[in-house]
């Protein structure tokens, strides 16, 4: 199995799908043990409305949280020849 992105501790994932609102995209699979911590999005959001400061915090993290997975899936792609571009002719 190719993998793209390896977490370590207090990683998080579903940053993208929250942001965006959007169903989640990626399969995780963990090696060691792990904690799980799930919000129902209606009431994260209705909590986050109430509490912009908070949002604001969560949502910088979120961020920054994408583009470093971003950055690493970059990486691993740059590294395998199979899943360079075709040349443009």
């Amino acid at each position: 199995m190719d993998w793209f992105a390896e977490l370590r501790n207090r990683s998080i994932i579903g940053e993208m799908s929250c942001l965006m609102g959007t169903p989640a995209s990626a399969t995780v699979i963990t090696t060691a043990r792990a904690r799980l911590l799930a919000f129902e999005i209606g009431k994260l959001n209705d909590f986050l409305n109430r509490n912009v400061p908070v949002r604001q915090q969560l949502e910088h993290y979120f961020a920054n949280q994408v583009g470093a997975k971003l950055i690493q899936a970059n990486t691993a792609l740059s590294a395998n020849p199979q899943l360079q571009p075709a040349a443009a002719d």
